[in-house]
């Protein structure tokens, strides 16, 4: 048994300006302030009989919360149901007076199948044909085993004079008494279904509910009656999940107490992803306050179950196989969701970093091409400049020559060293034109030789940007390699955890079976007991019969051999 008492505590100051919280044994100090107050504190014991009390104590694990001192929580966990404007009866006290009626119905169909005899022959017995050597043990053993029943319809009351002359029998004696109690068991049967009806109508739960679905009936009708079902029990359900979630919380609040006491810093935890963790236990885990919320709503099922729906085009966009087995095991929307944002976000940094690449890319070719057009231009002018200066130079010496010509015809001097002269400046022109193309073939050359270097530059990046992706892409099938072993190995598990758990329900299912065949033929070896006591009782109250059916014809006999001399005299 518990209880809640009161404990006198003191608040105390000490002169440091330190705070506090003291029993009643505590010794107060010079400068020590104390303020006393009753705080609320739970008991346990246990009583025996009506006035002795033993193990009585305090709980060692009080719900102690710093804002609200007084408010503590027995250790015991329940709730009322039905105390609105009646006395309270919980779903098991309200079908009570229906399995008491249910069990009285019964017990009655028992006694009616145990008198049911069906129907029982009645036969004379003087037709048994004793003259072939048949008794009433032998006539019962060739009607059980062979199905035949011998009747001598001249065994006894008929004249030898009617046997003798061959006339035909018009025995006719056998009735039959129907015994049966089919009529009582079928009512009762009919009742035994009148009080399943009545439960299923004061407990909400329907046939339809319960999978019991007939042939003839329509898919919209059973699933409005599941539904309204669903209504009805909804808040039972929601009383009991209330229930566990206290129990759940109060499971929270004890340990807290039993690892404050332990010498352990770390909890070896198994997550909801069956992945094993530590957690490190610290003074903020036991002082602090924790409070359970649970989600158990068919809205919030029907969505996970939407979600769930979701796996098959998301591996089509590229989700890993590892993503969509956490997000399978995963039975909280929240974490779903969260998840699902993780797995977004990783997807946009990975287009980012492709869209980066590409760009990079882009930006690259675009210089390349910006330097060979700027190199273009610069060779395009400086061939343009260097044919202008030769231009100017052959005018110039053109000039110069007509001049010399001039002034030499009038002079009138021999024009040989002119011709000589004229040849030197064709062969100086030549020269030029030479070295001008040679200069031109040269910068041609060197032109093709950086746009050579430069298509081979971008063929370098372009393998090198390749190789890259191929390393991305090897990268990614190591991690999807990982990922999809890490899946193999999780499902392993779970098959395993499934095959053992369908081999302890075979046990236990053969262990049933079992026992219900030892029942069985336990209840078969007491029934034919029975039988047997009952066909030996049969047989001794035959004989007995015989015998004084036997001792009346004696009897009989006697007389009519005393009446004979008598009638002679």
């Amino acid at each position: 048994m518990c209880w809640k008492s009161f404990k006198k505590v003191g608040f105390l100051t000490t002169p440091d300006g330190a705070t506090d919280m003291v029993d009643e044994t505590y010794k107060v100090q010079e400068g020590d302030q104390i303020e006393w107050d009753w705080l609320i504190e739970t008991w346990e014991g246990y009583r025996i009989g009506q006035d002795k009390y033993v193990g009585v104590r305090p709980i060692p694990y009080q719900n102690f919360n710093p804002d609200h001192p007084n408010y503590k929580k027995l250790p015991y966990v329940g709730s009322l149901y039905s105390n609105t404007n009646s006395r309270v009866q919980s779903l098991v006290d309200i079908m009570k007076p229906l399995q008491y009626m249910y069990i009285i119905l019964w017990y009655r169909l028992e006694l009616a199948i145990a008198r049911d005899k069906g129907k029982v022959p009645v036969m004379d017995i003087t037709q048994i044909p004793k003259s072939m050597g048949l008794d009433v043990k032998h006539w019962m053993h060739t009607l059980s085993s062979l199905g035949i029943m011998f009747v001598n319809p001249y065994e006894e009351g008929i004249s030898d004079d009617v046997v003798r002359a061959g006339k035909p029998s018009t025995f006719n004696q056998f009735q039959a008494l129907d015994l049966s109690m089919s009529d009582v068991i079928l009512q009762y049967i009919q009742l035994l279904d009148k009080v399943d009806m009545m439960a299923a109508e004061l407990t909400g739960i329907t046939p339809q509910r319960m999978g019991s679905i007939q042939n003839d009936e329509l898919v919209g009708n059973v699933q409005r009656s599941v539904t309204q079902s669903s209504y009805v029990t909804e808040e039972l359900y929601i009383i009991h999940n209330d229930v566990k979630r206290r129990v759940l919380e109060n499971l929270l609040n004890i340990s807290k107490w039993c690892w404050g006491n332990s010498k352990k810093k770390y909890v070896d935890f198994i997550m909801d992803d069956m992945s094993r963790s530590l957690i490190e236990i610290d003074q903020d885990f036991l002082n602090s306050d924790y409070d359970i919320f649970v989600v158990d709503s068919s809205k919030e099922a029907s969505k996970i179950e939407s979600v769930r729906q979701l796996m098959q085009p998301a591996l089509q966009a590229g989700a890993s196989l590892n993503e969509a087995v956490q997000l399978l095991i995963s039975d909280n929307l929240s974490d779903i969701s969260d998840k699902l944002k993780q797995i977004d976000l990783k997807k946009e940094q990975m287009m980012q970093q492709q869209q980066q690449q590409e760009q990079q890319m882009q930006q690259m070719q675009m210089q390349s091409q910006q330097q060979m057009v700027q190199q273009e231009n610069q060779f395009k002018d400086m061939i343009n400049q260097r044919d202008n200066e030769t231009k100017i130079q052959v005018a110039q010496i053109q000039a110069q020559v007509s001049l010399e010509v001039a002034s030499m015809a009038k002079s009138e001097v021999d024009d040989t060293p002119i011709k000589m002269e004229e040849l030197r400046v064709k062969e100086s022109l030549e020269n030029r034109k030479i070295d001008t193309k040679k200069e031109i073939d040269e910068r041609k050359l060197d032109l093709d030789t950086r746009k050579n270097a430069a298509d081979i530059n971008k063929m370098m990046e372009e393998i090198e940007q390749k190789t890259k992706d191929l390393e991305m892409k090897k990268k990614s099938l190591k991690e999807k390699d990982k990922s999809d072993r890490e899946v193999s190995n999780k499902k392993l598990s779970l098959e395993k955890q499934k095959a053992d758990k369908d081999l302890s329900f075979r046990r236990e299912e053969s262990n049933k079976k079992l026992e219900l065949e030892r029942q069985k033929s336990e209840k078969q070896m007491e029934l034919d007991e029975e039988l047997a006591r009952r066909d030996m009782e049969l047989k001794e109250e035959l004989k007995r019969k015989e015998l004084e059916f036997k001792k009346a014809q004696l009897r009989q006999q006697a007389k009519q051999k005393a009446a004979e001399p008598t009638k002679k005299n």
